[in-house]
C-alpha cells in the first residue's frame, strides 16, 4: 500500500493497481480507453489530479502524466486550464455529414439540399446586384458590418417565422457558421448542453471540437421527452439546451405549441441558454410560435436562406437577445468569419422584392412530389421534410447498411452519424427525398434500399448487418 493512503479518498477514477503492466503509462491508458468505452467514466468526468491518482497507485507523476497525454492525443480527454481534465464527447464517434453531391455513378440521398433552384430568377437578381453603382466599393472590400438593406430583410425573413422584431440581428455564412460563433462565443469547455437523442451531426461534431459536454434526452413523436428532460435537469449542473423544433435534422418532427410551452417553462425555470435551429421551419405551412418567443431573455434563434432559395447562398441569420451582443460580435471578430457580401446581398434582395415567396411554394410542391415517390416504398414521416426517417429491421446495424448501399450506388446516412445516447437496439436511415438530381433516380435509390432490406429479412445475403 502506498504511504499516503488514498483507500477512503473520494476519486473519480480509481483503476485496479494489480491490472497495471509495463510500460505503466501505456496500460494505464488502455484501462482509462477500457473504461471510457463502458460507460465507467462518463463524458463530462473530472479526473483525478495527477499527483493525487500518482500518490493512490504508487506510481511517479511522470508516468500519470504521460498516461494523460497520451489519451488526450486519442481524443479521449480534454484539460481546461485551471478546472482540470475531462472525459471528452462523442468519442470515437462518425458524427459528421459532409454535404457534397459531387461522387460519380452515385445517387446521394444523404445530402439535403433545396430542389433545383429557379435559375433564370437567380441571374435576373444577380444581374440587378451588379447593375447598382455602389456594387464595385461593397465587392472591393470586406465590410464586417451588414447594410441597412440586408438587415431589413432579415427582418422580413424573420417576421416569416413569428418572431419578435425586438431582438438583436447578426447575419452569417449560414447555419454552420452560426453555431460556430453561439458555441465559440457564448459556451466554455467543460459547458454541458442538452440535446435530443438524434441531433444534427454537425452540431455534435462542432462541440466535441470545443470540449463542450452534450447530455442527451430522448424524443417522442412530438419532440423532447419532457419528464426525461426535467430528469436531466434535476441531476446536472446545465448551460444550455439546443432544439429544432420545426421540422427536426434528422426526423423530421415537429414539434406542437404544448410541447413547446412546457419546454420554454423548463428553460425559464433552470435559467438555460436556448439555442433554436429552425432552418427548416420555412417548409411548415401553419407555423407555431418559436420557443424563442415564450422564454424570457436568455435566447438565440437561428435560421438560413440556402435550403430554401439555393444551396448557393450561403446565408444565416442569428437573432439574440442584447445580452449576448459583445460576445457573438466578439467571436465573430476572433475567428474571422466576414460574412460573404454577395450572398447576404443576393438573399436581401430575393426577400426585399419578394422573389422568394414564389421560390418557396415551388420548392414545398417539389418536396411533396418527391415524398410522393417515397410513399410508394416506405411509410412517410412528413410530406414536408426533405428527408424521411427510416427504421431499419431489428439488429441492422444503419453503418453496415451505409457501406453497402455504397457498393450499390445509393449514399445514404445512418442513424449512428446523429446519435447521442444510447441507440437500445434500433438503427435507421435519413432518407433525403431531395437529394437526387431527377425523379427517375430517386426510384432507383429508393428500389436499391428497399431490396437490401427486403434480402436482409429473407436472408439472402452472407452480409454481417449487426452491431
Amino acid at each position: 500500500m502506498p504511504v499516503n493512503s488514498f483507500e477512503n479518498y473520494i476519486l473519480t477514477w480509481k483503476p485496479d493497481r494489480e491490472k497495471l503492466k509495463y510500460p505503466i503509462y501505456t496500460s494505464l491508458a488502455e484501462l482509462m480507453e477500457k473504461d471510457i468505452a463502458s460507460g465507467v467514466l462518463p463524458v463530462g468526468t473530472k479526473l483525478p489530479p495527477q499527483r493525487e491518482l500518482a500518490d493512490y497507485l504508487d506510481v511517479s507523476l511522470n508516468t500519470i502524466t504521460r498516461a494523460y497525454t497520451l489519451c488526450e492525443k486519442r481524443g479521449l480527454l480534454y484539460a481546461v486550464t485551471g478546472k482540470g481534465t475531462f472525459v471528452n464527447s462523442s468519442i470515437n464517434s462518425i458524427k459528421s455529414v459532409v454535404e457534397t453531391n459531387t461522387e460519380k455513378n452515385i445517387i446521394n440521398v444523404g445530402i439535403t439540399v433545396s430542389p433545383q433552384p429557379n435559375i433564370k430568377q437567380l441571374k435576373l437578381i444577380i444581374n440587378e446586384i451588379t447593375q447598382d453603382k455602389s456594387f464595385a466599393d461593397n465587392i472591393r472590400f470586406a465590410n464586417p458590418a451588414s447594410t441597412d438593406y440586408q438587415l431589413h430583410a432579415a427582418r422580413k425573413w424573420l417576421d416569416n417565422f413569428n418572431i419578435k422584431s425586438t431582438g438583436e440581428i447578426l447575419i452569417t455564412n449560414g447555419s454552420q457558421n452560426s453555431l460556430t460563433l453561439i458555441l465559440a462565443g457564448i459556451f466554455e469547455a467543460g459547458d454541458r448542453i442538452i440535446v435530443d437523442q438524434y441531433t444534427y451531426p454537425n452540431f455534435l461534431a462542432l462541440a466535441n471540437m470545443l470540449h463542450i459536454v452534450l447530455l442527451t434526452v430522448p424524443s417522442d413523436e412530438y419532440g423532447m421527452d419532457v419528464a426525461e428532460l426535467k430528469k436531466i435537469l434535476n441531476t446536472n449542473n446545465v448551460k444550455g439546451i439546443y432544439l429544432s423544433p420545426s421540422c427536426s435534422n434528422p426526423q423530421a418532427t415537429c414539434m406542437p405549441l404544448n410541447r413547446r410551452k412546457e419546454i420554454a417553462e423548463l428553460i425559464d425555470g433552470y435559467n438555460l441558454i436556448l439555442i433554436e435551429d429552425d432552418c427548416y421551419a420555412f417548409l411548415i405551412e401553419n407555423k407555431p410560435q418559436p420557443i424563442y418567443n415564450m422564454v424570457s431573455d436568455n435566447a438565440i434563434y437561428l435560421t438560413e436562406l440556402n435550403k430554401a432559395i439555393s444551396p448557393g447562398i450561403k446565408t444565416g441569420y442569428i437573432c439574440y437577445d442584447e445580452k449576448f451582443r459583445s460576445k457573438l460580435e466578439q467571436a465573430n471578430y476572433n475567428c474571422n468569419l466576414t460574412v460573404d457580401w454577395f450572398s447576404a446581398q443576393i438573399a436581401a434582395y430575393a426577400i426585399n422584392s419578394c422573389v422568394y415567396e414564389k421560390s418557396l411554394a415551388e420548392h414545398i410542391l417539389l418536396t411533396q412530389k418527391r415524398n410522393e415517390i417515397y410513399a410508394k416504398y416506405f411509410p412517410v414521416s412528413n410530406m414536408n421534410s426533405y428527408y424521411q426517417w427510416l427504421e431499419l429491421p431489428q439488429g441492422i446495424s444503419s453503418v453496415a447498411f451505409e457501406s453497402v448501399a455504397l457498393k450499390a450506388g445509393v449514399k445514404v446516412y445512418g442513424s449512428e452519424r446523429f446519435l447521442t445516447g444510447d441507440a437500445g437496439g434500433r438503427y435507421f436511415l435519413r432518407v433525403s427525398t431531395s437529394g437526387p438530381d431527377t425523379y427517375q433516380d430517386l426510384e432507383k435509390a429508393l428500389t436499391t434500399i428497399k431490396q437490401i432490406i427486403d434480402d436482409i429479412r429473407n436472408q439472402a445475403t452472407d452480409i454481417n448487418y449487426t452491431v
